[in-house]
């Protein structure tokens, strides 16, 4: 079932744990299309294990999927898929994360 409408609240009280946001600039290895890389040990203060991180690249690459997971308190690794069709990486990039603690129960 689709999402047909959006409402600002609609998803407020799974969220009530609290969100931030940061930009963050990192250097990933070469990545060759089709394949996966990674950039661990990235500090973000307040960071906690089974908090939910949005992440999207500052200047988009067509192909190129990024994701990030906190690995241990006030740690985050960045993930990044490439399906573009030639290699990615090599450069520093800079990515918009947004950090979300779920409610908890």
């Amino acid at each position: 079932m689709a999402i047909t409408k959006y409402l600002p609240s609609q998803f407020r009280d799974l969220f009530l744990g609290g969100s931030k946001q940061a930009t963050f600039s990192v250097t990933p290895a070469s990545i060759l299309t089709g394949a996966v890389g990674s950039v661990t040990g990235v500090s973000w203060r307040g960071a906690q294990v089974g908090d939910i991180i949005l992440v999207t690249l500052a200047a988009p690459v067509a192909g190129v999927h990024a994701s990030g997971d906190v690995t241990a308190a006030g740690v985050v690794a960045f993930t990044f898929v490439n399906a573009s069709g030639a290699s990615f990486g090599g450069a520093a990039r800079v990515l918009n994360a947004t950090l979300l603690r779920p409610a908890t129960v």
